[in-house]
């Protein structure tokens, strides 16, 4: 019998992403061919499979995560043959992880601090701390009326990032002092 199956690529975080094994004699020619022949020359044959634990890790190009699923079809005179098939399971790159930033937000200054509270999260739903890329929605220690924008960004453990941008005003409703 010749060995039909191909590696595949699977998107996800881990063995789930696996799709489910092909079962029952029925189904025998997904997998070996065509052996319509041998299987009713030499009945009983039992088609069996076995998935190997994950080796290997996300995003690592080197050593990716994998299952290897071998397929065995046996009869009972001991003939037997295997077919092997590797899984490589990766975190889709169209799956960007994802941030969200703070509500737009106007405050007044001197001395007013906005809210910070960006969140995000990876492909596999890992939390992810969004960090400032560009704005300073701290502290305004002199006042400068106008409005900025707070670029958030995070990267998952693949190296894939996303940005997400706030908007922040700040008025000066403080009116000149004369000294």
């Amino acid at each position: 019998p010749t060995c039909l199956l191909e590696p595949q690529t699977v998107y996800g975080c881990d063995d789930a992403a696996v799709p489910p094994a092909i079962e029952g004699l029925e189904n025998v020619d997904q997998v070996f061919g065509d052996l319509t022949p041998e299987i009713d020359r030499c009945l009983p044959w039992e088609m069996i499979h076995e998935d190997t634990p994950l080796t290997g890790s996300l995003c690592d190009a080197d050593a990716p995560l994998q299952v290897t699923r071998t397929y065995t079809l046996s009869d009972d005179k001991g003939n037997s043959a295997t077919c092997e098939q590797v899984f490589t399971i990766e975190i889709d790159p169209a799956n960007l992880p994802t941030v969200t930033a703070p509500a737009d937000a106007t405050g007044l200054c001197p001395g007013t601090t906005l809210k910070t509270d960006a969140t995000g999260s990876d492909f596999c739903g890992n939390l992810l701390t969004p960090d400032i890329l560009e704005g300073v929605p701290d502290d305004i220690d002199e006042c400068n009326s106008g409005t900025i924008g707070v670029v958030w960004g995070v990267t998952d453990v693949c190296g894939h990032s996303n940005t997400a941008t706030q908007t922040v005003s700040y008025l000066d409703d403080t009116g000149p002092m004369m000294l």
